[in-house]
């Protein structure tokens, strides 16, 4: 099944107003055993330089002549001067020093996909994942209903976690026979779920490389570094230039929401200004119930981020004047979802 691209997406659902809005940072995808943005920077620093399938990835690429023009003539010595330079560089993840050092960004793709091709048990679900109890709460048999009138979910993800669990769900069950002979196209092309910074080709994990006692390697024992190049063209890092017309787009949803959840972000400067306008364009959402994980911050650091949109009460919450709650709690996501949300069947027509 071939994949539509995030703009063929965005023109589909143009004009559409959604109640409830998601924004998905690498938080959400360690429910399925993902790496976080500092794991995946420490491998990139520490996995690479022992590993044979990647010495055996190097020369490949040293006799291909396309290749050779696309990552340059000593991928080598190109690797150890970006593990150098990101080791220096302070940055906090691969993809805030990409955004910073754009001529490592071919190599930047090619060292990600292949760190999570190897990634040790990613896509195994634990055992409260936030995607299934979303699914379970807000779906349940209403499978049609929710398939004609969707939550959008903007996702800083390179993974296709949040799919792969819809597919599933759509799959495996028999009220709905329609949506269970088309789950993979509803949930990979159907449904608003957009990757800001691109993904990973569809079921990945099983056709990527055919992993076998976890080396890359084909069962003839060659790396299929052809997989692994067209993969790493399909993702990117944080974009500097933000008059990208998918931002804007992006930004004009989140103004038109009733709720903006937000999991597993860590709002970091470059991806707010690229679904916030800044973060200062939080301030600006007046219209909309936040709800954010925000797993590991500091009480000071959430007080922050909940005073940028209404003032502080003594109780150490923000109102509006029209009611409109912002909520910012050091928890899990899907810990969040069952204290603030489905708990309270927030997000279903029910009065609370």
């Amino acid at each position: 099944m071939k994949l539509i691209s995030n703009q063929q997406k965005l023109d589909v659902w143009k004009g559409k107003k959604f109640k409830n809005v998601y924004i998905l940072g690498a938080g959400a995808s360690t429910d399925y055993n993902y790496p976080t943005g500092e794991e995946l920077k420490n491998a990139i620093l520490t996995n690479l330089d022992d590993d044979d399938d990647f010495k055996e990835i190097i020369s490949q690429v040293s006799t291909n002549d396309e290749l050779i023009h696309y990552y340059g003539e000593d991928l080598a010595v190109s690797v150890q001067e970006l593990k150098q330079s990101l080791r220096l560089s302070s940055a906090p993840t691969i993809d805030t020093f990409i955004s910073r050092n754009n001529s490592f960004l071919a190599l930047g793709q090619l060292i990600t996909t292949f760190i999570l091709a190897k990634w040790p048990s990613w896509g195994n679900r634990k055992s409260l994942d936030w995607a299934g109890y979303y699914l379970n709460k807000k779906v349940g048999n209403n499978i049609k209903e929710y398939i004609e009138s969707p939550d959008c979910f903007i996702s800083f993800n390179y993974d296709n976690s949040l799919e792969e669990v819809l597919e599933n769900y759509f799959k495996n069950q028999d009220i709905d026979r329609n949506a269970q002979s088309a789950s993979q196209n509803i949930a990979f092309n159907q449904l608003p779920i957009f990757h800001v910074y691109g993904r990973l080709p569809q079921k990945f994990q099983k056709i990527r490389l055919r992993l076998t006692n976890g080396s890359v390697k084909e069962k003839e024992g060659k790396i299929d570094l052809d997989t692994i190049h067209r993969a790493a063209k399909g993702i990117n890092f944080i974009n500097r230039n933000n008059s990208e017309p998918e931002y804007k787009q992006y930004q004009e949803i989140l103004k038109n929401a009733e709720n903006i959840i937000i999991l597993g972000y860590g709002f970091d400067p470059d991806n707010n200004d690229v679904i916030f306008g800044g973060l200062e364009g939080l301030a600006e959402l007046k219209s909309a119930n936040i709800f954010a994980t925000a797993l590991g911050f500091s009480k000071e650091e959430i007080q922050k981020l909940v005073s940028l949109r209404f003032p502080i009460s003594n109780d150490n919450r923000s109102h509006s004047p029209n009611n409109h709650k912002t909520t910012i709690e050091n928890l899990k996501c899907a810990e969040l979802l069952r204290k603030h949300t489905f708990a309270r069947r927030f997000f279903n027509d029910e009065p609370s």
